[in-house]
């Protein structure tokens, strides 16, 4: 990734965060809230929420269209539906349906 991506606003002071490329890609931080590669600013337990929910949704990744199923279940569309973009609560959640099962139900009951 060597295009510096487009920001959005802190949602701390709405101001424009500072970003810089690192060995890992561009970085951008404000308010101590930080990002990488562009999505939207956030804290440390969001972060660490989100990449929970990743590790918990990706064991189940097999081709078989279940980011479509964790819409539905969540209440939101597929393009609502990512990881990226959502709060301490919604990965935290997304944690619980990979744990319980219930994409792997959907699956089974889709037509």
């Amino acid at each position: 990734m060597d295009k510096k991506p487009k920001t959005p606003s802190c949602p701390g002071c709405g101001g424009k965060p500072f970003t810089v490329k690192t060995v890992h890609g561009w970085r951008s931080d404000c308010c101590g809230l930080w990002s990488w590669h562009g999505k939207p600013l956030t804290d440390g337990a969001t972060h660490q929420a989100r990449q929970a929910a990743h590790a918990a949704f990706d064991a189940l990744w097999k081709g078989q269209g279940p980011l479509s199923r964790l819409a539905r279940i969540m209440g939101m569309t597929s393009q609502e539906c990512h990881i990226s973009r959502f709060g301490a609560d919604q990965a935290k959640r997304v944690v619980e349906i990979a744990q319980s099962g219930a994409l792997l139900r959907e699956a089974d009951s889709a037509p």
